[in-house]
Formats: structure tokens, C-alpha cells, sequence
């Protein structure tokens, strides 16, 4: 049986590794369209017809994808650090200030980058195109 304290350090853990992971979701392609960058993929391969717009638009979701690939490893690291400094008693509140500061960053920036990625895909799509692909919801 856990003890009150170690109770309450488990969920401190869980709450701060939620926050260094916040940015994750949006990043992660579904950023207000519902959809992962593999099924974008998907439907960009099945729905744009001209070869040059749809390499082009698989480039974007490709490096999207890279974009999120290395902000997830990084926010991996992150957490894995704080989860290291959670466990020591002579931890300072400056070290983990520093390191949620940097998620926070880190969160912005990756967010920041989805939304150039979003236009620079709506660049490539018709107006029908981007309905096909992004189909309005009930």
C-alpha cells in the first residue's frame, strides 16, 4: 500500500508529464481537422489527381510529420527529465520551472509550424479538393 505522499508525488508526475505532452494533439495533425497526417496522406494520394500539387501537398504532410516526429522525441526527453528530477528530494523548484518554460516553447513553436503547414497544404488544394479532404461535419 502507497502512502499518502507517494500518492500524491504519482499524480504531481502525471499532471506535469500531461502538460509537457499539451502541444502533442495539435501537433500531431489533427489540429481542428479531425484527421492524423497518415490519413490526410491517404486522402491527398486518393483526391488530388495532378501529380505536380499532390507531390506537392505530400511533401508538406511530410515534413509536418518530421516536424512532429522530432517535437514528440524531444518532449520525450523532456518528461523523462522531469520525471528524473520529480524523484529527487534535493530537486530545485528552478530546475523543473526551467524545463516546463521550454515545453511551453517548444509547444508554441510546434503549433506555430502546424498552422504554416495548414496553409502551405491549402495552397496546394481546390477548393473541392480540400471539401473532399476535409469534409464539413454535422
Amino acid at each position: 500500500m502507497h502512502s499518502r505522499s507517494t500518492q500524491r508525488g504519482q499524480i504531481l508526475i502525471i499532471v506535469l508529464g500531461a502538460i509537457l505532452l499539451g502541444g502533442a494533439v495539435m501537433a500531431a495533425g489533427v489540429f481542428g481537422t479531425g484527421r492524423s497526417l497518415d490519413d490526410l496522406d491517404k486522402a491527398v494520394k486518393k483526391d488530388i489527381a495532378d501529380d505536380t500539387r499532390r507531390d506537392a501537398a505530400r511533401k508538406v504532410i511530410d515534413q509536418w510529420s518530421t516536424d512532429v516526429k522530432a517535437f514528440l522525441k524531444e518532449s520525450g526527453n523532456r518528461q523523462k527529465t522531469v520525471m528524473k528530477l520529480m524523484r529527487r528530494h534535493d530537486a530545485t523548484r528552478p530546475e523543473l520551472e526551467a524545463i516546463v518554460a521550454e515545453q511551453e516553447l517548444a509547444g508554441a513553436a510546434i503549433d506555430q509550424r502546424a498552422i504554416e503547414h495548414r496553409f502551405a497544404l491549402k495552397e496546394q488544394l481546390s477548393r473541392e479538393e480540400w471539401a473532399n479532404i476535409f469534409p464539413a461535419r454535422n
